[in-house]
Order: C-alpha cells, then sequence, then structure tokens
C-alpha cells in the first residue's frame, strides 16, 4: 500500500477493487477496471490473516490477453 501511495504521489493513477464475502477478487471488476492506460495489475496472492488464495491464474489470463503486466505478491509471514 505504501508504493501505491508512494506512486499516487507522483501522479500515477491507482485503481483498488473490493473482494467480495470471501474474500476474493471480483474478475468482472478487474476486467472493468483494466483502462488502455492500465500497465499494470498487483495482487496480494495470498491473505496471511484469512488464508485466502487469490485466482492467480485467471488474473493473469486477463491481463495478458489485455496486454498489461501482472505481479501478484506472496504474503509476508
Amino acid at each position: 500500500m505504501d508504493t501505491c501511495k508512494a506512486l499516487r504521489e507522483k501522479g500515477a493513477s491507482v485503481t483498488y477493487l473490493d473482494v467480495d464475502a470471501n474474500g476474493i477478487i471480483d474478475l468482472q471488476q478487474l476486467e472493468a477496471a483494466i483502462q488502455p492506460h492500465t500497465i499494470l495489475v498487483a495482487v496480494m496472492f495470498s491473505n496471511n490473516e484469512t488464508g485466502v488464495l487469490q485466482p492467480v491464474a485467471r488474473i493473469g489470463a486477463i491481463c495478458k490477453q489485455r496486454q498489461v503486466l501482472f505481479f501478484a505478491m506472496p504474503h509476508r509471514q
């Protein structure tokens, strides 16, 4: 989150997406959020507090189709 804040302070546009009741990103919302100027999607692969795993293969496929870089951050222990 600090990195996103620093990027915003430098003029970058940052979009945050909500998760559903199970803590999973809404893939339709992700697709809708990717704009022509989007260069990167970053997702926390697993939540170290809840154990939720994001569908990184599906997110990666969306990003590949839209030609956007994808970074899945591992959780910190």
